[in-house]
């Protein structure tokens, strides 16, 4: 292990002499740029603790933050996320809601301990290849930023279990994303999605979908494989037809379907566990509407 290897193992400990000895090896090495080190711990324990500090960073302040498992702050404006805090390793909430950041660090995929990420209110682009890294991450939510995309390494997430992607800007979505095989909550409202992949039915684990107010077309034939899915909300797309094998979704609880293009629908009466549909907005005929009453008696149907 050389010297850097080193200092980068030393600094993040909760031990006040680690750090100390951390500190004492970055003065032989230029690459490591101490001052910027310094004040990204501060602006963090600045943040963390609501206090400003009555005497210089010391070591003994670094592993303090370094104890730390969660940082929950609403709108306090932390921006830019400093570089440092990858090092915090035994944090496991990261709430930084409102706070107008406009990108991560690499170093965030050294969070190991992480297990719920919220960065929405942001206005962030783009994520870094290294958010794959956060293997322990349950919770994600991102909602309200400028995302088009995500990052290649977004599948290794496979133990995701919520994903929140409300208001960004998302036309598609990754086929990586089937191999988020624990997720049980994806929100999508407020994009403007044209389609899903058509492996979305790798999603085993889903039980509430919602994709309100996109521009959905059609849906994909593999919908019928989410056996776990209880609520699907799709109101303000632009579908035209739905798959004709909609109706394996046994465990749907509630339907949403309200202002689409829906002019015909296909045999729901296989939805035995449907508890409410939502057909408003549709240029449903009289007739249609009395068959999907008369197959679903046990269901609320809007029309």
């Amino acid at each position: 292990m050389d010297n850097q290897e080193k200092f980068l193992q030393l600094i993040g400990s909760t031990n006040e002499a680690n750090v100390a000895l951390a500190l004492e090896i970055a003065k032989g090495i230029p690459e490591i740029a101490l001052e910027e080190v310094m004040q990204g711990y501060e602006q963090l324990y600045k943040f963390r603790f609501w206090e400003p500090l009555e005497e210089p960073m010391a070591p003994t302040h670094i592993a303090t933050l370094n104890q730390i498992d969660y940082i929950d702050d609403y709108s306090r404006r932390l921006n830019p996320l400093p570089s440092v805090i990858g090092n915090l390793k035994h944090l496991n909430q990261l709430k930084l809601a409102g706070n107008q950041l406009t990108h991560l660090p690499e170093s965030i995929g050294g969070l190991q301990s992480l297990q719920e990420l919220n960065l929405s209110g942001s206005k962030l682009t783009s994520l870094p290849e290294s958010i794959g890294n956060l293997r322990n991450l349950k919770g994600l939510r991102l909602n309200g930023n400028q995302l088009q995309t995500l990052p290649h390494s977004f599948g290794n997430l496979n133990r995701l279990e919520a994903l929140e992607l409300i208001g960004n800007q998302f036309s598609d979505l990754p086929e990586n994303l089937e191999y988020l095989r624990n997720l049980q909550v994806l929100f999508l409202k407020d994009n403007q999605l044209t389609e899903l992949p058509q492996n979305i039915g790798s999603l085993q684990s889903l039980q509430k979908l919602y994709l309100d107010n996109n521009q959905l077309t059609n849906l994909p034939d593999s919908l019928k494989d989410l056996q776990n899915l209880q609520r699907l909300s799709l109101p303000n797309n632009r579908l035209v037809a739905l798959p004709e094998n909609i109706g394996s979704l046994v465990s749907l609880e509630r339907l949403n379907l309200y202002s689409n293009q829906l002019a015909s629908l296909p045999e729901l009466w296989r939805l035995k566990n449907l508890q409410h549909l939502d057909l408003r907005e549709n240029p449903l005929s009289q007739d249609i509407i009395d068959h999907v009453k008369g197959s679903l008696p046990n269901c609320e149907v809007l029309f």
